[in-house]
């Protein structure tokens, strides 16, 4: 039942946060609904879940309409120049700006939507966001933009080597440190914990919850 793997995952959340020395309330589940039915996500918001990710414009604006105004969405798919501007003006959150371009037309159409810088930090050919050294070539154009630009977001490759899943997440956070970016959004449903430990402030749980 989703309510039990709902308790399980906070439970957890609190666990790893303590061990890592964290106030839970400082982490933010996000839950990622672009499996999930229509039925399903009320039913976890009536759990208490308030944040749901989508990967997809339509998708997302057609389950929208059937939640109260306090459902934060966030956009975690790649930016389209064709959509990225009704993604801006309907989302919340976007985690997956990888271009001082999107940045740019983000800027232009924005209501305050809040900002990721989407990092590649596994270094995965086709896998999307900045190299390290990309990011630091066009970090000072793109903090002159009118973003509301709150930290960086990376995804670990998918392999059970926690030493590899660690770097990543280590990378991101060093970075995060070095740009003075208070938030971190690293973390899916099989590597949570060490993001967790490795500071991650936003969780994006899918499969742990919707399966």
């Amino acid at each position: 039942m989703l309510s039990d793997r709902y308790s399980q995952l906070i439970g957890e959340i609190a666990l790893h946060a303590k061990n890592a020395g964290r106030d839970p309330a400082s982490i933010q589940l996000v839950a990622i609904t672009k499996y999930a039915t229509l039925e399903q996500m009320q039913e976890a918001y009536r759990l208490g879940i308030s944040h749901f990710g989508e990967s997809r414009l339509q998708t997302a604006l057609s389950k929208m309409p059937h939640f109260p105004s306090d459902v934060k969405w966030h956009f975690i798919g790649p930016l389209q120049s064709n959509k990225v501007g009704k993604i801006a003006t309907h989302f919340d959150y976007i985690h997956s700006l990888s271009s001082y371009e999107m940045g740019q037309r983000i800027a232009e159409k924005s209501n305050g939507v809040q900002v990721f810088l989407q990092v590649n930090t596994s270094k995965e050919v086709g896998k999307q966001g900045f190299t390290e050294e990309g990011l630091w070539e066009e970090f000072s154009q793109i903090a002159e933009l009118k973003l509301n630009l709150i930290g960086l977001m990376t995804m670990a490759p998918l392999t059970s080597d926690t030493v590899v899943i660690k770097r990543c997440f280590h990378q991101l956070k060093v970075l995060g440190e070095k740009l003075s970016l208070p938030h971190l959004s690293m973390g899916m449903s099989q590597d949570f914990s060490t993001a967790i430990a490795e500071g991650a402030t936003f969780l994006r749980i899918g499969s742990y919850l919707f399966n």
